[in-house]
């Protein structure tokens, strides 16, 4: 019977290889299924053109192009995209595919119909049956002009790839699909391209409603056999902007609303022979994060809080939840020498099953962000999401030419990210200078591991931080004015050692407005706050961080240090539990237990929890046994409530090795000559720690008195 246009001859064509329907029928089920399901759906008959016996219809001394002219001047075209489908030497692809989206691109109709609902629609309706190698996928994009839209009918289970079958049960399918909902989306989609080519022919207006069919049967046309046949395609990849429509193969013409999307790269699984390139498999998950932080309108979580669920067997609904994600992205990392094979799965939290996996063809090292660029584009395809900046222009992240300086900036980021050994990611990070010195990230990581380094370590000199910090940052910025890791590693540095508070808010500003995304700005502005007497601006910043990074411990117990100051205990003392709970073995953890002590005079209990914090600090600083018998003495004595302090714990109170500990016990005893002198030559001589001890909420009492007053004058507040 003709098609419901004149001059088609049928209203879909089925473009298979008979090799997917040889063994056990699947193609002649599905079309028969569809048939079934499109005289439910349709009031009008439609003709498909469909090949059921490989003996019937072409002979070889048959003419090719002649034979199949006719047979392929059809409305929708419906290729069974298999493992094999996309062999460029077989009939299917050279003597259908092709010629048919040729034909359709110069007909009158076009490829591609607009629908009354405003989507874009596409006359090739590809039905996946297995997960496509990425040199497949990527050929067939090409040839499309866009990503590959498909109807799904793939099982899902770990180690298999078949098609989805009738007696194939929801709940066992990782993909979460059932065959008979499958065929009634194709059916559907079928409706939806029908009725729009019905308005387009006749002219109908979109707001006059839809033409409908009128019959209700639908005619199974033979068609011949297939003959392999040699062809050679140029491939351009195509990258997609805009994504898949979740099993619809239409795309918007409007931006998507992204207002409630967040997602989540979890650490990529280390897969190489030998299993030692997990800092590779980190970094490359990293740089993805940094990437698709840069799209306006939806959140990312950091990496901290991504990286949490490490080696953990946690459900993916679950991780969703916790760092209130909407979507994940895991992935798998191979490498092997200057080999890179990439996998990686984007995973819907509100049902837990995949949307979408790739497996990425093998990359030489030296193009990894080739790579990279791919799979940041996979992700927000098919999340429907744009790589364009709020300017309109594409995003391109710094790079380095040079893979040996890339594999030490990843070794030295991984080493940064979990703060251990912050020395010997420092040695990464120059080594990557020396491979390549205009690499601004390396420059930007070295100076951001700089201006924390006195939190970790006093083994190095503040001249040395001082002079080597300014370097990086000013390096860093040179290469790259708007590379937003130096710029809060400048916001972090200008009023910590340089006690330049105006210069500090300014490049904490401009970092924010270049990535809204990027946790450790907000972060590190909300303690900028804290420090410079800002109380009542701090509470916004720290709870963007916790938002950004729901899993970083270190949020938590600063966040806890600010309702101190507020006199919220409980507050204080929940966001305390929250670290622990995220990181037991965090270094805080006793002494956020010992914040909570003294400020209820608990000072015996402060004691157990002082030994405890010292013991499992002593790694960082250098511990000092007489320090610990003396604090020990000063909590005892804070404990009669008596008010004047011997000649004797007065000397042993200045004899304390750290600054930090002179003033903290200064500020309990109530000795203000000391506590204002520590502060003073705090000011004049290590702004850093000057800076960090202005958080302390034994300070608040003092903090209306005029000694107090003028000594943050002269700092600059």
């Amino acid at each position: 019977m003709p098609a419901i246009l004149p001059d088609y001859a049928y209203d879909i064509f089925i473009s298979y290889r008979q090799n997917d329907n040889k063994r056990d029928g699947w193609v002649t089920n599905f079309v028969a299924a569809l048939k079934d399901e499109l005289e439910a759906t349709l009031k009008n008959p439609v003709s498909i053109y469909f090949d059921e016996n490989p003996h019937d219809g072409l002979l070889e001394t048959h003419q090719v192009d002649a034979s199949l002219a006719k047979k392929l001047k059809c409305l929708v075209f419906i290729p069974i995209i298999s493992q094999t489908y996309c062999d460029e030497t077989s009939f299917a692809w050279e003597h259908e595919f092709l010629p048919f989206l040729k034909m359709a691109k110069d007909d009158d109709l076009g490829m591609n119909i607009t629908l009354s609902n405003g989507n874009v629609v596409s006359r090739v309706l590809p039905i996946r049956i297995h997960d496509l190698e990425m040199e497949d996928q990527n050929t067939l994009e090409a040839i499309l002009d866009g990503p590959l839209r498909s109807i799904d009918f793939i099982y899902g289970e770990a180690g298999v790839n078949r098609p989805l079958s009738p007696d194939d049960k929801r709940e066992d399918n990782l993909n979460a699909t059932t065959y008979k909902n499958q065929i009634n989306k194709v059916a559907n989609a079928l409706k939806d391209i029908g009725n729009s080519l019905i308005r387009v022919a006749s002219g109908t207006s979109i707001n006059t409603g839809r033409p409908t069919y009128s019959a209700s049967t639908v005619s199974v046309v033979p068609k011949s056999k297939k003959k392999n046949l040699l062809a050679a395609i140029a491939i351009i990849v195509v990258i997609a902007i805009v994504g898949i429509y979740y099993g619809y193969p239409f795309t918007k013409n409007e931006p998507p609303d992204t207002g409630n999307m967040s997602i989540a790269v979890l650490p990529f699984e280390d897969m190489s022979p030998n299993g030692d390139q997990e800092y590779f498999s980190d970094g490359l998950a990293e740089e993805i994060i940094n990437v698709l932080m840069q799209i306006p309108n939806i959140k990312v979580v950091g990496r901290t809080s991504s990286f949490s669920f490490k080696n953990s067997d946690t459900d993916a609904q679950t991780i969703g939840r916790t760092l209130n994600a909407t979507h994940l992205v895991q992935g798998s990392v191979r490498k092997y020498g200057e080999l890179v094979k990439v996998q990686i799965n984007i995973i819907d939290v509100k049902t837990g099953f995949n949307i979408k996996s790739y497996s990425f063809p093998e990359t030489q090292l030296a193009n990894i962000f080739e790579l990279q660029d791919k799979i940041a584009r996979a992700v927000t395809s098919d999340l429907k999401l744009s790589l364009l900046s709020t300017q309109g222009n594409q995003i391109a992240t710094s790079r380095t030419e040079s893979p040996a300086a890339l594999e030490e900036f990843f070794k030295g980021r991984k080493l940064w990210s979990e703060r251990r050994d912050l020395i010997q990611a420092i040695a990464h990070f120059e080594n990557a200078i020396a491979l390549d010195p205009n690499y601004d990230r390396a420059y930007s990581a070295l100076a951001e591991t700089y201006v924390v380094l006195p939190s970790y370590t006093s083994k190095i000199s503040t001249d040395i931080i001082v002079s080597k910090a300014s370097a990086a940052i000013e390096n860093s910025l040179r290469l790259n004015p708007v590379n937003v890791e130096a710029l809060t590693a400048k916001g972090r540095f200008e009023y910590k050692f340089n006690l330049n508070w105006a210069g500090s808010e300014e490049a904490f500003k401009k970092a924010i407005s270049l990535n809204p995304n990027y946790g450790p700005a907000h972060f590190w502005y909300g303690i900028y706050l804290h420090e410079s007497e800002q109380l009542d601006k701090v509470k916004e910043k720290y709870m963007i961080t916790v938002e950004l990074e729901p899993r970083w411990a270190v949020s938590y117990f600063v966040f806890g240090l600010y309702y101190l100051n507020v006199n919220d205990d409980e507050n204080a003392s929940k966001l305390f539990s929250q670290s622990r709970e995220i990181q037991p073995d965090y270094v805080n953890n006793d002494l956020a237990d010992f914040y909570l002590a003294v400020k209820g005079n608990n000072f015996l209990i402060a004691q157990q929890h002082w030994q405890a914090y010292n013991k499992n600090s002593c790694d960082q600083f250098n511990c000092n046994e007489q320090d610990l018998i003396s604090v020990m003495e000063i909590l005892s004595f804070l404990a009669t409530n008596k008010k004047k302090i011997t000649p004797e714990l007065r000397q042993k109170l200045e004899n304390l090795s750290s600054v930090r500990d002179r003033v903290t016990f200064a500020a309990l005893l109530g000795e203000r000559k000391i506590l204002y002198a520590e502060l003073n030559n705090l000011m004049n001589e290590d702004s850093y720690n000057f800076c960090y001890v202005l958080r302390y909420f034994y300070l608040d009492k003092f903090r209306n008195e005029t000694e107090f007053k003028a000594i943050l004058k002269k700092a600059g507040l």
